[in-house]
């Protein structure tokens, strides 16, 4: 599974989590079918970042979920295509806001 699938499916079990327990004022998870039935679902899910953005300054106290701005991610790499052209890269100590 790649990193965006792994990110899409965390994001789908958080908002439809958010959504069930009544934390959101927003129906998150209903606003997402409702718009992926006629859109594209890489638009609705644009969307649907943009309108729990404002999360992500304060977090969900009621879940335990931290503040992520901004977020401090200690490493991460990638490693993209295949040779003659092949990228490895690593980073530390990043801040993303």
């Amino acid at each position: 599974m790649t990193i965006c699938m792994t990110m899409l499916c965390a994001l789908l079990t958080v908002v439809i989590g958010l959504a069930g327990r009544g934390v959101l004022a927003t129906d998150f998870a209903g606003n997402l079918a409702g718009c992926a039935e006629n859109n594209p679902l890489n638009q609705c899910l644009r969307e649907t970042l943009d309108d729990l953005r404002p999360l992500m300054l304060t977090g969900i106290p009621e879940l335990g979920l931290p503040r992520t701005e901004p977020m401090n991610v200690d490493v991460i790499s990638f490693n993209q295509g295949a040779p003659p052209v092949k990228i490895s890269a690593t980073f530390s100590n990043v801040v993303v806001t």
